[in-house]
């Protein structure tokens, strides 16, 4: 596995707060658009809608959304995760991309399984 370069870790956290700005506005079609061709077969604006309503469900609203970080782990995929502040509970949000910058994975997790060594708040 090659070590991604700055740029590389640049373009996926842009991508990746690109997307969570965009699915944080409830614009369901619009973060539909921004997954790749696997979670684009996976999911559409209808279950990311549902998933939203399950993350806010169970922390609350979003109240802050820290600096996004970056991590690479084997096969090529760059992982970028987001502390998110909700009302109720810290949550992070993990989006992995492969090699060619498509998404090929989405994930809220509580903020203490974030794999980034630097969550500071």
């Amino acid at each position: 596995m090659n070590k991604p370069t700055p740029t590389q870790r640049q373009e996926a956290v842009t991508r990746a707060v690109t997307f969570l700005d965009v699915l944080t506005a409830h614009d369901w079609e619009g973060a539909a658009r921004l997954l790749g061709p696997k979670l684009g077969d996976e999911l559409d604006a209808e279950s990311l809608a549902d998933a939203w309503a399950q993350v806010v469900a169970l922390g609350g609203e979003l109240e802050t959304r820290h600096p996004a970080q970056t991590v690479s782990l084997a096969d090529e995929v760059l992982v970028v995760e987001q502390l998110l502040d909700f009302e109720a509970a810290d949550l992070v949000g993990r989006i992995s991309y492969n090699r060619e910058g498509e998404m090929v994975g989405l994930w809220f997790l509580p903020a203490d399984q974030a794999l980034c060594e630097d969550q500071s708040r």
